[in-house]
Order: C-alpha cells, then sequence, then structure tokens
C-alpha cells in the first residue's frame, strides 16, 4: 500500500496541519474531540511533501514536518500547526486475534443491551416521580388529582399547552376543564 504525507495550507501559504494518509484521507473531515481541523476550500491549499511510502516511513516523515513546523499547543511563540500530536501514531493494520474480537463482540452486546432495553420506551415510575401534580375541574364541577398533565389532556382530548396556560393563571378554561398546580 501507498501512502503520503499532506499539508493544509492558510492562504497565507503557511501551514496549518500535517497528517499522513493513503487513497483519500485528505480530503476527509479530521473531526477530533478537542478541535476540529477544516479541509482548506481551496484544493490547490493541500500539498502532497512525500508520496509513494510505505506506512513506517510516512510515519517518519509526518513526525519529522510536524517537529519542523511545531505544535501551537506547544510553542506558542514559532508554532504554526493545529496538529494534537506529535504524529507517527496510528492502528493502521493492527492484527487482533480471535480471541479479543469474540470477548469485544460480547462486551458490546452486553452493554448495548443494558443501555438500550428501555431505549424509546416510556418509564411510568419516573414520569409519575418527576410529573407535577394538578387538580382539575372537570366541566360538570367534579375534581380529580392528577400526576401527568400531558396524558391526562392526550386521553381526555386536550390541548397540553392551552391547559399548562391554565395551570398558569393566563386563561381561565378549555373546552370547560379547569385546572391548577398543586404545589408541595
Amino acid at each position: 500500500m501507498k501512502y503520503y504525507v499532506y499539508g493544509y495550507l492558510r492562504k497565507d501559504g503557511t501551514p496549518y496541519y500535517i497528517g499522513k494518509g493513503k487513497d483519500g484521507r485528505c480530503l476527509k473531515p479530521h473531526n477530533r474531540r478537542k478541535s476540529r481541523i477544516g479541509i482548506p476550500s481551496d484544493l490547490e491549499r493541500i500539498v502532497m511533501l512525500q508520496k509513494n511510502l510505505s506506512e513506517e516511513e510516512s510515519f517518519f516523515w509526518e513526525k519529522f514536518y510536524i517537529k519542523m513546523f511545531r505544535r501551537i499547543d506547544l510553542h506558542r511563540e514559532e508554532g504554526v500547526l493545529r496538529n494534537l500530536t506529535d504524529g507517527g501514531e496510528g492502528t493502521t493494520g493492527r492484527i487482533v486475534s480471535e480471541n479479543t474480537r469474540k470477548k469485544v463482540s460480547e462486551s458490546n452486546k452486553k452493554l448495548k443491551g443494558e443501555l438500550t432495553s428501555m431505549w424509546g420506551k416510556k418509564r411510568p415510575d419516573i414520569i409519575d416521580l418527576l410529573s407535577k401534580k394538578w387538580k382539575i375541574i372537570f366541566p360538570d364541577g367534579s375534581k380529580k388529582e392528577i400526576s401527568n398533565l400531558k396524558s391526562f389532556c392526550k386521553e381526555e382530548g386536550l390541548f397540553y399547552s392551552t391547559m399548562c396556560k391554565i395551570g398558569n393563571g393566563l386563561l381561565k378554561s378549555h373546552r370547560g376543564f379547569s385546572c391548577e398546580k398543586i404545589e408541595e
């Protein structure tokens, strides 16, 4: 496989990022945890510094250019690069044993099951615990205490937003219903 080392240049011609890649890596976004390295809008500002390299050679040249131009985060006075590392790391070609793959797969399945078992499901116990208490006054004058105004409105065909306005004293009634917040 043939690798290359590339640089992204500012409009003034100074580099702001040095990277190593193959195929179209230099044209793909660089999303990092701490910052996002933008691809130059003018593709002529992407320069190939070294071509037709082995992976080991590409690591060497990436480290060389990063050391030469220096990182801003380490050398504020002299550095020009936004790279977050000194280069030369990567997991290309990493060989993982079949046993390790199975362990990771099982671990991910177990974790996924735990995290997604309630995904998209309502938890009535939590909703009731977090919901405010309301006193509903029906059109016939009867009263009822509820803990989930939104569900009540849905069951009765009422507009939740309108009932909230009634509860906040902005309106008097909605389809004969009124409500009051119960302060705890």
